[in-house]
């Protein structure tokens, strides 16, 4: 009987990986990559736990399964997006649980991001982040959940604005009661995959940085001694965990280790596209409305510095007033008629430029037979970005959006996407090319996504290859139906990974691409949310930086 355990940890990176595993400290890694292969995995375009996630489960790009961010794209608007967020209707029945499923194939789907609302499949799901109350688990099917909640003692937001020493007992609590429940299903509930993901190292990993980036302007030595290993120390706990759990499944199991990305320090400058696009004349600003916008700048920065009621001011233009006014100004300060180009915003290290394109765009201005000259003008262009004071090379890599994606919602992705040099950030002024990221943001936010995160594989027929190799997360899922002995569904865009079997498996195993799909889970086959859901959604995403 071929049974597979999927341990996914959200942001894990070798960067931290490697030096515990030299140290001793990562024991139970160390046995699985002893023992099997391991390897960088490459994260989706952007390194998003939305699009990763969803990729790694679906086996197919974003520009077939559409998720790009927790914010649902739309470039029929200049805004960029809708309202509504992203959440599981939108991709629900396309992945490997309901192909499973729908083979009788029993499944355990415990956190999973982007699974909220959890639908029907042959066995069990509790949603991952994010979901309205992180301590509940909203569960299908809907009676398990009184059984195995709470999962947290606190809500995500709440637990952020504690000290970190309440933080870290908060993340040791939420690990231990994860591997409870975690034990208690894999125990009682038969299945032949058991996915699940552990949060933890994402959200440390976003706050966490400061203490370990010298670069950081909120770096102290003082705070580094204090503080420098936690994310080190969660990894430690984390890999307790892993522990225990393989305790209590049968060693013939198939396990492998995945990561969405692995994690990076946040860079200290904004390169703003929208100001180089104007400056190559392809974007257009309302003159008066710029002024108002650089006015209440002025006066946000000079009132905090020289009034009296500068504390009371201070609660009226908080930190991050001068960031929200430049965002405001940039939406009304463009002449959309006379606009060819504008930013879309992405997410690190990538960025999109949008034509304004006649018939797609509101006020489109670009035809048809301009929008390949504009494309290859831009594209050639923007690879001579340099940093006005350093010299560098800005824009590391150029894509057009058919060179990355394929689907039918390729049209709802910018039509160019950039690389950028990693010491710098993405940005949303049009009066500078180069700013400075705020003190107060690198303090809040100090951590970013990076591309690779990691894979490791480990069983019995699994091929031991002390080599570090290179695999993609959309060959994930596959990867999994393959050491299932499952078919392949034509739709899926990766493939086994099968650098990572022995060869008499791979000879005999039985798996074959097939046109056979599951019927796609409708919204109304889901259990819905209300207004309060989506407030509650929004909250936990805003809590880890990832919305305004």
């Amino acid at each position: 009987m071929k049974r597979v355990l999927v341990i996914g940890l959200d942001a894990a990176d070798y960067r931290f990986i490697d030096p515990l595993l030299r140290s001793g400290r990562l024991p139970n890694l160390q046995k699985l990559i002893s023992s099997g292969s391991h390897g960088t995995l490459r994260s989706t375009v952007p390194p998003h736990s939305a699009p990763a996630w969803v990729t790694m489960t679906t086996g197919e790009n974003p520009g077939k399964h559409g998720i790009l961010g927790w914010r649902n794209l739309n470039l029929a608007k200049y805004t960029c997006f809708d309202e509504r967020l992203v959440d599981s209707s939108l991709y629900a029945g396309k992945t490997i649980f309901d192909y499973l499923s729908a083979r009788d194939k029993k499944v355990i789907a415990f956190g999973v991001p982007a699974t909220f609302p959890p639908w029907k499949i042959n066995g069990v799901m509790v949603a991952g982040y994010p979901t309205p109350d992180e301590r509940v688990a909203y569960t299908y099917p809907e009676g398990l959940s009184k059984r195995i909640s709470p999962l947290l003692d606190v809500k995500i937001d709440t637990k952020l604005a504690m000290d970190v020493e309440q933080q870290m007992k908060s993340y040791f609590f939420e690990a231990d009661r994860l591997t409870e429940v975690m034990t208690k299903l894999g125990t009682e509930i038969e299945f032949d995959l058991f996915f699940l993901v552990i949060g933890i190292l994402d959200s440390a990993c976003h706050t966490y940085w400061k203490f370990l980036d010298q670069n950081n302007p909120n770096y102290s030595v003082e705070l580094s001694k204090k503080y420098g290993d936690n994310i080190s120390i969660l990894y430690q706990k984390i890999d307790e965990c892993i522990g225990q759990l393989l305790t209590i499944f049968p060693k013939e199991l198939t396990v492998f280790v995945v990561s969405d990305h692995g994690s990076c320090p946040k860079p200290r400058k904004y390169v703003n596209l929208n100001f180089w696009l104007k400056d190559e004349g392809l974007l257009k600003e309302i003159n008066h409305s710029k002024f108002i916008g650089d006015f209440l700048v002025f006066i946000s920065e000079w009132a905090k510095e020289n009034l009296p009621i500068r504390d009371f001011v201070k609660k009226k233009f908080p930190k991050f007033a001068k960031e929200r006014i430049s965002l405001m100004r940039q939406n009304i300060s463009i002449d959309w008629g006379k606009t060819v180009a504008y930013r879309v915003p992405f997410y690190y290290p990538f960025e999109g430029i949008n034509l304004n394109l006649e018939n797609r765009q509101p006020k489109g201005i670009v035809g048809e037979d301009d929008y390949r000259r504009y494309r290859k003008q831009i594209v050639e262009n923007i690879k001579d970005l340099r940093c006005p004071y350093t010299g560098n090379q800005i824009v590391k890599s150029v894509f057009l959006k058919e060179d990355i994606f394929a689907g039918e919602n390729l049209h709802n992705i910018p039509d160019i996407i950039l690389e950028i040099d990693p010491h710098y950030d993405w940005g949303a002024y049009s009066s500078k090319l180069i700013t400075h990221v705020p003190k107060s943001f690198l303090n809040k936010y100090s951590g970013y996504h990076s591309l690779d995160g990691v894979f490791i594989a480990c069983g019995k027929n699994i091929l031991h290859n002390p080599n570090l190799l290179k695999m993609n997360i959309i060959d994930v899922a596959p990867t999994i139906l393959f050491a299932l002995g499952e078919d392949i569904p034509a739709n899926m865009d990766g493939s086994p990974i099968l650098s990572v079997f022995k060869e008499d498996f791979i000879q005999s195993n039985a798996s074959k691409q097939s046109d056979v799909t599951p019927p796609f889970t409708k919204d109304s086959d889901l259990r819905g949310y209300d207004k309060d859901d989506h407030e509650n959604l929004k909250r936990a995403l805003r809590s880890l930086g990832y919305i305004e």
